[in-house]
């Protein structure tokens, strides 16, 4: 017990300090995960060093590598700029439109922060020049892009999740259920927040006939669309001819060999020599190498928090002493909390994730729907100016008057989001759905 208490104390303070002092998470996780594991519980550092999440590095780093070419070149924000152009007749649609297109950009690979990073921009003068409520377009661009994000097999984050629950102990054929279970109901909560705030915040009353028309692809761009569209090609199609011609057994051959983070490494070379970007400043100045140390420091903490069966142990409290029903809103509470001041994919998941499969054991809670529960209370506080999602749209916003505005009112939001999520999927919960 004291054993479990001194971890469980190390990943608050981890956090904690981290926020504080402003000093990577990872990094601090890290030296708890040596002091414990090595000290304490008598592990090798070779040990340690085994745990450290490798897959998780790779997916990170491959794929923003990839998207990094077409977010410095313009092409992503250029493709933002002309999909809100394209309704300028249809006003009421834009906010609706800004959700689409985030989730759309975020789809092909951009990353929740890359999409945030340069939506933000472009969706505040619109809404200066349209009169469209900001923090409606704020959750617009953070929703939109997370639902993207996770869609499975090419989203950065639905292969993130998906490698975060096979470290959980699910393997296919279980692991893609899940997986595509968990990626429906975060769809489910995202879609659910923008939608109520579209019509608490009045997202019809949009006014158009001020807005630009941006500028046409530049060759550059255009080539990096078609780099795009080949690579996600070169990842679906196998996948898509195979279930229109089963036992075809090259297709099988080519679908087992499509790996996305394989093919965004091939995608990255190639634009490095159609000279679409700088690849040597998107390895060191795209690569989100803070998020990366987070994520990783943090999994070998909690692979240190296994072996002394700490995950175990608050997994059997909660699953004997919390009705089923309640649990899924116990765990959109906690994880909707944590992400108020840590991300999601590099703190918030990999801690709460590994509870999941004690949890679903005992309660005959589908496992997918506990991954999702935990996943949709962490993104559905996402927009807190506090966390990642909401800072970096902050600090997207140029104006300090405005910007001051829209702090005070994102404040409000993450807790109605929070009491609304919580009742909607303990209500799924207890439809058994």
């Amino acid at each position: 017990m004291t054993i479990n208490l001194v971890i469980l104390l190390s990943i608050a303070m981890a956090i904690a300090f981290g926020y504080m002092f402003s000093i990577n998470i990872g990094m601090i996780a890290i030296g708890f995960a040596y002091i414990i594991g090595a000290f304490i519980l008598g592990l090798t550092p070779s040990d340690l060093i085994a745990m450290w999440t490798t897959k998780l590095f790779f997916i990170l780093f491959t794929l923003t590598t990839f998207y990094g070419f077409a977010t410095t070149n313009g092409t992503l924000e250029k493709a933002a700029a002309k999909s809100i152009y394209l309704f300028r007749n249809l006003p009421y649609f834009i906010p609706l439109i800004v959700f689409l297109s985030s989730m759309m950009l975020g789809a092909i690979g951009a990353g929740v922060y890359a999409v945030v990073a340069f939506m933000v921009p472009i969706v505040m003068p619109v809404c200066t020049k349209t009169g469209m409520n900001r923090v409606l377009s704020i959750l617009a661009v953070i929703t939109g892009s997370t639902v993207g994000d996770n869609i499975p097999l090419i989203g950065t984050g639905g292969l993130l999740i998906r490698g975060i629950i096979e470290k959980t102990g699910y393997a296919d054929p279980s692991l893609t259920p899940i997986s595509l279970g968990v990626s429906g109901n975060l769809a489910l909560g995202e879609t659910s927040i923008v939608l109520v705030a579209y019509f608490v915040l009045k997202g019809w009353r949009v006014s158009t006939h001020d807005i630009e028309k941006p500028a046409p692809f530049t060759s550059q761009q255009r080539k990096n669309l078609f780099l795009i569209a080949a690579v996600m090609l070169c990842m679906t199609m196998p996948t898509f001819l195979s279930v229109l011609f089963p036992g075809n057994t090259v297709l099988s051959f080519l679908r087992s060999k499509a790996d996305m983070t394989l093919l965004a490494v091939v995608g990255a070379v190639i634009a490095h020599f159609l000279k679409l970007g700088d690849l040597k400043e998107i390895t060191t100045k795209v690569v989100p190498w803070n998020t990366i140390t987070v994520l990783c420091g943090m999994g070998l903490l909690i692979g240190v928090a296994v072996k002394a069966g700490t995950i175990t142990m608050l997994a059997s409290f909660i699953s004997k002493n919390i009705p089923p029903a309640m649990t899924i809103g116990l765990l959109i509470v906690v994880a909707g909390t944590m992400s108020f001041f840590a991300s999601t994919l590099a703190v918030v998941a990999p801690t709460l994730f590994p509870i999941v499969p004690i949890i679903a054991h005992s309660s005959g809670i589908s496992p997918a729907l506990l991954f999702g529960a935990i996943y949709v209370g962490s993104c559905g506080t996402g927009c807190s100016p506090f966390s990642s999602g909401g800072g970096m749209a902050l600090a997207s916003i140029a104006d300090n008057k405005i910007k001051g505005e829209t702090f005070s009112k994102l404040l409000l939001a993450p807790p109605l989001i929070l009491v609304g999520l919580t009742i909607l999927f303990v209500i799924k919960g207890i439809l058994g759905v």
